[in-house]
Parts: structure tokens; C-alpha cells; sequence
């Protein structure tokens, strides 16, 4: 090898050195910069055999032509260069030389240069392809205004097709082959849509320029080509015959329509299309057509050019195609041929063939706009829309394909389509529709899906569920009457399949897609007729295990498109009472709670009950009651019918329907019999809530005696869930509210009715006598398992539920249990828990609770104490840390026991409670409290984030004021500082206030800041009230010598001579500045 050609395999080669790479690339680079640099690639091209060697050549004479160097060339030069690399690449010289003898003669110069041989037709076709790029280049430079006779001399040199021998076919071929390469380069880089935005003139001369010279040839080449290829079994013609159809198809993109619509070419190109055995032919027909059809021309020449297609013959044959093809036969397809509609952009001719037929009614469409409005007028509306009926059976095929593009571009169009349908009065074409979106709803291969293939499917099927809702915007009527067929058609079969539960799980897929739009009398009678086929169904037992597993996802998703018709049942009878009996059957009979086969179903059923209970309770009490009560008694019930003692409601069996469904429908049954009680019904309620009870209390005396402590805690919930019943009419009640549905007028009758005829009304003594015999039980249960955290945790929440129920009444229970609780805690997440719940207290029954606190309050204060001043941890300063550096469990418990803590202390303040904290011997936990309430106002760091204490601050600031303004505060000497507790807090808490004002970086607009200096300037205000409190705040200014003197002047100035409202102005304003 010579220097050069070893310096481009150097550049190329990734193993060689850092050092030999930059010399070769530097022997590259001079090669190129060279002025003769031209004949050093051309001979180098002409004269070695190495692929590597010629693509380099090849790339760097094609730099040449394509820059700014090729205009200083010669003329001699250029010519020279034309003829060459022609001759090299065609095998023919495609020059004429006449009048050209001056530079023929300089050419004798370059007698080296010339070429012996030309480009070998087994060279690899990367570097073919680069040198038909290399000729498109020289032709853009040169055609026509240099070169115009090029395209002539080439069709001469070219093989007349008809006449091609058997010695010369494969050498005619590769000529043909070569000659289409260079016009695809063509198109590709300058005359395409995309390629003329780039180039600009040059694409603008190269069109014109093959409009005159070219385009007609090609076609009729192609034409000649196209007859040999039904009888030609010969790989590289077949290359051929496509990449000339391929030009063809690439002209018609900007060509005048004129030079392609003509008969024997339309003719030719739908032969290729409907009866080649060969796939790519068939794909590049189908997509010519495509292009033609959805060319830009006016409405009537586009209704001709439909019209000359005789579509109703033209999509028959198209469909037989379709329908006739073979899965073999891709197979027999040249793997060239395959690679060729892969690399060009092409897709399966089934998805071509689709594609057209989308195209072809997507403007038969716009004819129709046009029509509607008024721009066409000279047009047979219904030759149109019976053009558009005949594409659906070919358009549907699309759904059987593995391209989701084409599937895409079907759903648009059929959705377009059906929104014009109302307006052309198009029934038929909506019917039409609706019976393929049945068709492909229903059709399902899941036994050879994966998991990539069934998502797709799903995805489909979401589609069709999308069509079909516009259907319904547009024929709701028509949707209506087409489900009811296929229902009814269900109703007359005899046994069921697995195509029967896929028509079944179809139905019930697109009710619910109507109900999401459409809520009339008539769907709703639909919805239960609907419905009311569920107890037939067998399936749920014998064809779960016969199928399983690989048409179980069927049996899914039928109780998920039953979850969704139930969910929009419950819709319905929120908006129409009159519906409720049917529902409360629907779901307490086979259809849901006691469904034999389906777990799933009696779970969803017991939601729903629930569901419905909460907000329809004073109904379902009025009208229901005996229905509800006693089929949950019995479904209930029924779960533990296998026990050894009859009287033990085994709450936590599955054998039935799942645990916290029990709960869930316990919850009903105490919803109902609260508002019952609450509407007067006395006796009847106080029997059946008594019987539920005894029930509970008498299996969670089982439960302590055989030490079942699962069990316990569940009787637990399910105490707590007929608790909640009462809760919510008691409230209810308290409030002044009134149900969500009691705007029904029927409804608000009915209950007047009812409440007109109560005889007795209920005493609140007698509920009190139910709950007050769980308690002594629950006690006792704690007692045994207190020092579990599950069980703590369940009575906890039976207690809160308790004072919602029982209020006052309870608090005895309470007490004592809370006492149990406080000794039996051992973190402080429990004692949180133990605060939240006496929080609930003060804030419910606020002075009534005065009582309860005393009680308590000393054990509650000593265990918090004693807590943290055991725990010497750095969680005890988040009021001066960043929390974000702080991420322990230990930290986040020990933050929310302190929020919950300075809660606590705000809400005694807030109802007037304080005088707990003032009792001669709690002084001790009042110290400890302020010294609490210090620590939550310290905040003297500038780093701080305010917001994140914000609420800790602001309570201990209204608490602080509270104590100060409490009128024994002169009184109550704080023995261990030698003060009274004013002069304690003013003195403590006016310089503290200072440094939280002055330190920190406040904003005007942030409302968390304003809220806090909105507590201080009433601290401040409170202060005013303490004789010495000037000698007080200029004391406190003396002892901060950080915050400046001015500052604090203008602050006690304001604070001796201005009103609350002045001060929070001057505030708010000054610390914006500082």
C-alpha cells in the first residue's frame, strides 16, 4: 500500500495509537488541501480494489462538486470529471463531443487518469449507493444549464426493455439499477418536499428540468419493467421493478397530477398492486395510489378522480386481496426486496393496502364537509357515503395488524366520521360501525398474548370503548337499542361458555361507558335489566377453574366491568330514591352479598352498601330498616355458622366474605339502627342494637377467656364501627345538618310522615345503657392486653368514637381507661396518641371536662416529664435546628408528641381551662410547661425556617398571653424564681420576643410571619396591663445589646402611645426593612 491508502486504513482503524492516527489524519488532510487534489482521489479511485479506499475517493470528490471549489474549476476540468466518473459508474460513455475538441484536447494531460474499467457490479452496495449520491450531486451542480442534454443521452444508453437478451439481462439490469439510484439520490437530496426547503433554487431548476426531460420516460420505463415482473423470477430485477415504482411514487409527491393520471399507467400500477404474488411490489403500488389519492387539487377534480377509480369494484378486489393473502407468503419474498421496503420508509402490503383505504375515505370525507358546507354543489352526497361504507370491511383488517399507527389512524377517522353522522343522516354507517366495535370488543386471542401484546390489546380495546362513547353523543338511542339486541340475545341462551362471558364482560364494558354520558329514565332501567343477568351466571366456579390460568384475565376483567356498572348504579339512586329498593336487592341477594362463587363480588357488594349508607341513612332508616338489618344479620351470620358455640360472632373467619367487608357492613348495621334511634324508633332499634352488642361483648368474653387477642382487637373495630353510626347522627344532629339527599322533596315527605307518627321518642339514657354494658368488658380486655400495641391502638379508637357517641356520659369509662393507658405506654407515639384523644375531650365537651383533667392530669403531666427529662437527645432543640439534618424515627415521634403537647396546652387555654395548670400542687408541671413554652418561642437562630414550628409558636404565644391576663397571675408565685407568675412572663417573654422579631429574616408577604407577629403584638397589648411594664421593657432592652437602641426605642414609643392596630403596622413595616 502507498503512503495515502495506508494513512486511510490508520484513520479507520480504532486499535491503532493516538501518535499514528494524527499522522494519518495530518497525510489526509494534506491529500485534501493539495490543488490537484482532485486527480489524486480520481486516480486513486480508478486504480485500487479496497472498499475503504474507494468510499474515501468517493466522499472526497463528492466534497469537491458540492462546494465552492467545483465553480473555480475549468471548464476542461469539469467536463473531464463529467465524463469520467459517468463512464466509471454507467460502463458507457454518456457525453457528445462535438464542437468540443479543445477539451478533448487538454484532456490528454489526464491520459493517467483515464478510466479502463468501470465500477464492478459486485462492488457492496454501501458503495454504490455512495457513488449514485456522488452523480446526483454532479447533476445538481451541472443540469440543465451545463448539462441538458444528460437525461437523453442517458435513456439512449439505457436497455430497451422488450428486446433485453439472455446474455445481456444481468449486465441491462445493473444499468437500469445504477440509473434509478442516481434519481432516487435525486429526489432524496434535492427535489423532494422535505429536500427543496433546503435547497432552495437548485431543487426549484432540478424540477423543472426532469418535468421536460424526464418524468414521462420513467413512467413509461416503469410501465415496461412492471410487465416483465409477473413472469421474471429474478431477485435483482425484482430490486429494480420496486425502485422504479419507488420514483414514481416519490414524483407524484410534487409533480403535476396530469403526467401519471393516465389509464395504462393507473392500470399498471393496480395490476402491481391486486394481483403480484410479490409482497414490496404490492406495498409500493398500494402506496403510489395512497399519494395520487391524497394529492392537493380542487374538490371536483377530486371527486372525479374517486370517481374514475369505480371504487365499489376497486375496494372489492382489495378486500380479496387482503383476504386471499397467505402467511407464507412473505416468506418466498426476495430478503433484498424485504430489506428494500425497510430501508425506504415501507411497511406489509397489508398495512400499505390498509392505509389507502383510509386515505381514500378520509376525502371522500372532506367531499362530504364540502358538501355541508356549500362548497360543492355538484356532487351525489350518497354515492359518497356509499363510497365511504365500502372502505369499512377493508378498514377493519387494521385491527388484525401489528402496527398502531394505521390502528390509530382508523380510530381518528371513524371518529370523525361518526361525529358527521347525525348531520348527512348516516344510520346505517353508525350501525355499521357500532356492529364492528362489538365485533373487535368481543374478539380476543389471550391464550397467545404476552404481556407486551396484551397491553396493546387493552390499550385497542380502550380505543373501541372511546368510539363507542362517541357513538353514543351522537345515536344514544341507537347505542341503546344495540346493547338491549345483544342482551336479549343472552337472555335466550341456554348454558354458558367462554364466548358467552366475553359477550357478557362486553356488555357491561359498554354500558358503563354510556352511563359516563348519558343518565336517562330509560338507561337506567337498562343499567338493572342489565344487571339482573348476574345470578345465571355459573361461571364464577366451574369455567374460573376449567379456563384458569389462560382465560382467567377474561373472568377479571368481567368483575371489574361489574365493580364499574355497580359504582354507576350507586350514581343513579343518589340522583333518583325511587331506585333504592332495586339496588338494595341488587346488592344483598346472589348478585352480591351472597354471591356463591365470586369473593370479589360480595366484597364490592359491601363497599357499596356502605357507600350508600353514609349519606342516605335517615332513608334507608325510614324504609329500609327491617330489609337491611336482617339480611346482614343472616350474611353475617352465615360466617360463622361452623363455630362450636353458636354465640360467637367470629369476626376475623374469611370463609365468606373478607374481614374488613364484615366491618364495612357492621358499619352499615350501626348507620341504620343510629338513625333510627335518632328518628324516634325506639323499642324495635333498642332490641336489635342490644342483640348486636351482646353479640360483640359476649365473643370478646370468649375471646379474654381462651386469650384469642386477634380476635379481641377485631370485636374491637367492630365496636368501634356501630359506634360510628350513632356518631354520625349525633352530629348531625348537634350541627343542625341535614343529609345530602334531604333536597329530594319525596324523600323530605316521607320523613315528615315518619316523624308525625313516632309515638315514643328516644331517650338518650337508654343508648347510654346499651354502650355503658360493653364497658366494664372492654376494660377488662385492656387490663389483660394493654401492653400490646395493637390492642392499645383499638381501644384508643374506641374511646375517641365513644366521645363522639356518648360525650359526658362516657367519661367515667374514658377516665379509667386512659389512666390504664398512661401507665401501660412505652414510647412516645403512644403518649401522642393519649394527648390527641384528651384533645378531643376538651375541644367536645370543654367545660364539662373539667372534672376528667383533674383526674388525670397529674399521671399525664409525669409521664411527659418524665419522659424528657430521661431523654437527653437532640430532638429536644428542633425549635433551634434545622430539621431537614434530622431524619430519625425517634426524632419524628418525639416532634409530633411535642406538637401535640403545646395543642393540648393551647386547647385548655382556648376553653378556659387553664386554672388546671394553677393548682398549688401541679406548680411543678406549671414550671415545666412554661419552660416548654420558652423553648418554643426561642427562636433566636437567623437560620431557622419559621414556617416549620410555626403552629408550636403561635400556641405558646396565645398560651402565654392567656396566663398572663389570668386574673390569679399576681397571686401564683413561682417558688422556685421569687417572682409571680406576670412579672415571670412579662419579664421572660418581652426580651424573647424581641430576639424572634429582630433576628430572623421576615417577609410582608408570607402569611405564617404575620400570623406569628400578630400573637406578640396582642402579648405586647397584654403586657400594658402589668403596672411596671415600662420599667420592664426598657430592663429587657438593656439586656440586648445585638438588637440596636434605636430600634427598641421606637418600638417601646409605639407600644406607650398607639392601639393594637398602630403596632402591628409599625411591626409589619419594620421588620420588611430590617
Amino acid at each position: 500500500m502507498d503512503p495515502l491508502e495506508t494513512a486511510i486504513y490508520e484513520s479507520l482503524d480504532p486499535l491503532i495509537t493516538q501518535d499514528k492516527r494524527l499522522r494519518a489524519l495530518e497525510t489526509l488532510e494534506k491529500a485534501k488541501a493539495a490543488d490537484n487534489s482532485w486527480q489524486i482521489f480520481l486516480e486513486k479511485l480508478f486504480r485500487t480494489t479496497k472498499v475503504e479506499v474507494r468510499f474515501w475517493c468517493i466522499q472526497n470528490l463528492s466534497d469537491i462538486i458540492t462546494s465552492s471549489s467545483w465553480s473555480s474549476l475549468n471548464t476542461p476540468i469539469r467536463l473531464f470529471l463529467r465524463e469520467e466518473l459517468t463512464f466509471y459508474y454507467f460502463g458507457v460513455h454518456v457525453e457528445e463531443w462535438n464542437g468540443l475538441g479543445e477539451a478533448v484536447e487538454n484532456w490528454k494531460q489526464w491520459t493517467n487518469l483515464l478510466s479502463e474499467t468501470s465500477l464492478e457490479a459486485n462492488i457492496p452496495n454501501f458503495v454504490r449507493n455512495k457513488y449514485a449520491q456522488l452523480l446526483s450531486s454532479l447533476v445538481a451542480q451541472e443540469y440543465p444549464h451545463s448539462w441538458p442534454n444528460l437525461f437523453r443521452r442517458l435513456f439512449a444508453i439505457l436497455p430497451e426493455i422488450e428486446n433485453m437478451k439472455q446474455a445481456t439481462f444481468d449486465s441491462d439490469i445493473e444499468l437500469l439499477h445504477r440509473f434509478f439510484l442516481v434519481l432516487h439520490c435525486l429526489d432524496e437530496d434535492y427535489v423532494s418536499l422535505s429536500a427543496i426547503q433546503r435547497c432552495g433554487e437548485v431543487g426549484t431548476r432540478l424540477r423543472d428540468g426532469l418535468r421536460s426531460d424526464c418524468i414521462q420516460q420513467v413512467v413509461r420505463l416503469t410501465i415496461q419493467l412492471t410487465h416483465l415482473y409477473h413472469i421474471t423470477n429474478n431477485a435483482k430485477f425484482d430490486e429494480v421493478c420496486c425502485l422504479a415504482l419507488d420514483i414514481c411514487r416519490r414524483f407524484v409527491e410534487w409533480i403535476d397530477i396530469s403526467l401519471v393520471i393516465d389509464e395504462m399507467f393507473i392500470s399498471t400500477i393496480f395490476s402491481m398492486m391486486t394481483q403480484s404474488g410479490k409482497h414490496c411490489a404490492k406495498s409500493i403500488a398500494a402506496r403510489i395510489f395512497s399519494e395520487i389519492i391524497s394529492k392537493k387539487m380542487n374538490l371536483e377534480s377530486k371527486y372525479q378522480l374517486l370517481h374514475s377509480l369505480n371504487l365499489a369494484e376497486f375496494l372489492n378486489q382489495l378486500s380479496a386481496v387482503l383476504n386471499g393473502a397467505s402467511p407464507n407468503d412473505s416468506i418466498r419474498e426476495s430478503r433484498d426486496a424485504v430489506d428494500y421496503l425497510e430501508q425506504f420508509g415501507y411497511h406489509s402490503f397489508e398495512v400499505e393496502i390498509v392505509a389507502l383505504v383510509n386515505v381514500i375515505a378520509t376525502e371522500a370525507l372532506e367531499l362530504i364537509r364540502a358538501l355541508r358546507t356549500r362548497l360543492l354543489s355538484s356532487i351525489d352526497m350518497s354515492k359518497v357515503i356509499d363510497w365511504i361504507r365500502s372502505c369499512f370491511p377493508v378498514m377493519t383488517k387494521c385491527f388484525q395488524l401489528e402496527d398502531d399507527k394505521i390502528g390509530r389512524d382508523t380510530f381518528e377517522f371513524f371518529m370523525s366520521y361518526i361525529s358527521n353522522c347525525r348531520d348527512i343522516s348516516d344510520e346505517i354507517g353508525c350501525t355499521v360501525i357500532l356492529s364492528i366495535i362489538w365485533e373487535q370488543v368481543t374478539l380476543t386471542e389471550e391464550k397467545t398474548l404476552t404481556e407486551e401484546k396484551f397491553v396493546q390489546f387493552q390499550q385497542q380495546r380502550g380505543r373501541f370503548l372511546t368510539l363507542f362513547k362517541n357513538v353514543c353523543r351522537v345515536y344514544p338511542a341507537l347505542a341503546m337499542e344495540t346493547l338491549q339486541n345483544h342482551l336479549e340475545k343472552l337472555h335466550q341462551r341456554q348454558g354458558w361458555d367462554m364466548q358467552t362471558l366475553k359477550e357478557m364482560e362486553c356488555i357491561y364494558c359498554l354500558t358503563n361507558a354510556f352511563v359516563e354520558l348519558k343518565k336517562t329514565n330509560e338507561w337506567d332501567y337498562l343499567i338493572f335489566q342489565i344487571l339482573s343477568v348476574l345470578p345465571k351466571l355459573e361461571w364464577f366456579s366451574e369455567l374460573s377453574d376449567f379456563y384458569a390460568p389462560s382465560q382467567y384475565w377474561i373472568i377479571e376483567q368481567l368483575n371489574i366491568s361489574y365493580d364499574d356498572l355497580l359504582s354507576h348504579s350507586m350514581n343513579l339512586v343518589e340522583s333518583d330514591m325511587s331506585l333504592m329498593y332495586n339496588v338494595l336487592v341488587l346488592l344483598m341477594d346472589q348478585r352480591g352479598l351472597r354471591n356463591p362463587y365470586s369473593f370479589k363480588l360480595r366484597n364490592k357488594a359491601a363497599l357499596s352498601l356502605l357507600r350508600l349508607a353514609r349519606p342516605l341513612r335517615q332513608m334507608l332508616a325510614t324504609q329500609f330498616m327491617e330489609l337491611i338489618i336482617t339480611n346482614l344479620e343472616s350474611v353475617i351470620l352465615q360466617s360463622s355458622q361452623n363455630l362450636h358455640s353458636s354465640h360467637i360472632l367470629q369476626l376475623d373467619r374469611n370463609d365468606y366474605i373478607g374481614s374488613l367487608e364484615k366491618l364495612s357492613l357492621i358499619e352499615v348495621v350501626g348507620i341504620v339502627l343510629g338513625s333510627c334511634w335518632d328518628l324516634g324508633f325506639s323499642k324495635e332499634c333498642q332490641m336489635r342494637l342490644e342483640s348486636w352488642l351482646i353479640r360483640l361483648i359476649t365473643t370478646l368474653e370468649f375471646c379474654i377467656a381462651t386469650e384469642n387477642v386477634s380476635l379481641g382487637n377485631y370485636i374491637m373495630e367492630a365496636l368501634t364501627c356501630i359506634a360510628k353510626g350513632f356518631t354520625l347522627d349525633r352530629q348531625d344532629r348537634e350541627n343542625n345538618k341535614t343529609s345530602r339527599n334531604r333536597n329530594c322533596e319525596s324523600l323530605q315527605q316521607d320523613l315528615n310522615v315518619f316523624s308525625q307518627e313516632r309515638i315514643l321518642p328516644n331517650s338518650i339514657d337508654d343508648l347510654i345503657s346499651c354502650w355503658k354494658r360493653c364497658f366494664p368488658l372492654v376494660f377488662q380486655f385492656l387490663q389483660s392486653y394493654g401492653s400490646l400495641s395493637v390492642t392499645k391502638e383499638k381501644c384508643l379508637v374506641f374511646l375517641h368514637r365513644m366521645v363522639e357517641t356518648l360525650g359526658e356520659e362516657a367519661l367515667l369509662f374514658i377516665q379509667s381507661s386512659c389512666l390504664e393507658l398512661i401507665a401501660l405506654h412505652t414510647n412516645p407515639s403512644e403518649l401522642t396518641d393519649i394527648f390527641l384523644l384528651i384533645n378531643q375531650i376538651v375541644v367536645r365537651l370543654k367545660r364539662e371536662a373539667r372534672s376528667f383533667l383533674f383526674a388525670i392530669f397529674q399521671p399525664l403531666l409525669q409521664s411527659f416529664c418524665h419522659y424528657f427529662q430521661s431523654s437527653h437527645n437532640e430532638c429536644l432543640q428542633y425549635v433551634v435546628e434545622d430539621p431537614v439534618h434530622s431524619r430519625s424515627e425517634i426524632w419524628r415521634e418525639n416532634i409530633e408528641l411535642l406538637k401535640t403537647f403545646y395543642l393540648f396546652l393551647y386547647h385548655l387555654v382556648s376553653q378556659q381551662l387553664e386554672d388546671v395548670l394553677l393548682l398549688p400542687n401541679h406548680q411543678p408541671f406549671l414550671l415545666f410547661c412554661l419552660g416548654m413554652l420558652v423553648d418554643a418561642v426561642s427562636i433566636s437562630n437567623p437560620n431557622v425556617t419559621v414556617d416549620f414550628h410555626y403552629m408550636e409558636c403561635k400556641y405558646a404565644w396565645l398560651v402565654v398571653r392567656r396566663l398572663l391576663v389570668n386574673p390569679n397571675a399576681d397571686t401564683i408565685n413561682l417558688d422556685s424564681t421569687g417572682y409571680t407568675l406576670r412579672q415571670w412572663i412579662v419579664q421572660t417573654f418581652v426580651p424573647l420576643s424581641f430576639l424572634l422579631l429582630f433576628r430572623l429574616k421576615w417577609k410582608k408577604s408570607n402569611k405564617v410571619h404575620l400570623g406569628i407577629v400578630e400573637e406578640i403584638v396582642e402579648f405586647y397589648m397584654a403586657c400594658k396591663t402589668v403596672s411596671d411594664w415600662e420599667t420592664i421593657f426598657r430592663q429587657s432592652f438593656s439586656k440586648l445589646p445585638q438588637i440596636h437602641s434605636q430600634i427598641c426605642q421606637e418600638l417601646f414609643l409605639v407600644c406607650q402611645h398607639q392601639n393594637k392596630k398602630s403596632l402591628y403596622t409599625f411591626l409589619t413595616e419594620r421588620l420588611s426593612k430590617e
